[in-house]
């Protein structure tokens, strides 16, 4: 009760807060616990002891906690004073992600946002996109066209960007087309030509 007083009035103490967050996690008060965690991150951003973070960061992830947005708001307050940490942080995510594809592909994207030549990143983000897309019929054609699994000197972040817009169209994926407000349904599509049925009438774009 003491150190829970003293937490109260002094907001910089760290130390304490870590020994009371130990100290409900113990007690299986996951909840306090990743409070405590909380109020003691915020207070390391805030001093801008950045390199203390970690230890923290990987405790409240631990629990099992589902807050992924919480932890990608860490990680990009972090960032601003180093993206090596940040990054690091990035690592404990991406391991803790490891089985939610949709969450694993936005942690390897922001790794790639804050250093764009981290080729480990980059390969895990291609396995990511093949294990998300493995069904979808142009696949290995959008990847190539967005320049993602070549060697070709483009910024990683508009290769991406590219794969991404190109692998929302697949064959039986709907449309909606603005001229005539009709949505229509893809017949079939490639690098040249889309065929779009629309009730009663086909139209190639």
């Amino acid at each position: 009760a003491l150190w829970e007083r003293l937490v109260k009035v002094d907001y910089e103490e760290v130390e304490i807060v870590r020994q009371l967050a130990l100290h409900a996690q113990e007690q299986k008060d996951f909840e306090e616990a990743a409070s405590y965690y909380k109020k003691g991150i915020h207070r390391l951003i805030k001093r801008r002891d950045i390199s203390s973070v970690r230890s923290l960061f990987t405790a409240l992830l631990s629990l099992n906690i589902e807050q992924f947005g919480y932890f990608m708001g860490v990680v990009e307050q972090v960032a601003f004073e180093s993206k090596g940490t940040a990054v690091a942080l990035l690592r404990e995510l991406e391991s803790a992600y490891k089985d939610d594809v949709d969450k694993l592909i936005e942690v390897q994207k922001q790794m790639l946002i804050l250093d764009g030549e981290d080729n480990v990143a980059r390969d895990s983000l291609v396995r990511s996109y093949k294990l998300k897309y493995k069904d979808h019929s142009r696949l290995k054609s959008c990847l190539e066209s967005s320049h993602l699994t070549s060697s070709f000197n483009r910024d990683v972040i508009y290769s991406i960007e590219d794969f991404e817009t190109n692998i929302a169209f697949d064959k039986g994926t709907f449309v909606f087309q603005n001229s005539t407000n009709r949505i229509g349904r893809i017949r079939s599509i490639d690098e040249n030509d889309v065929i779009v049925d629309f009730a009663g009438q086909t139209t190639k774009q």
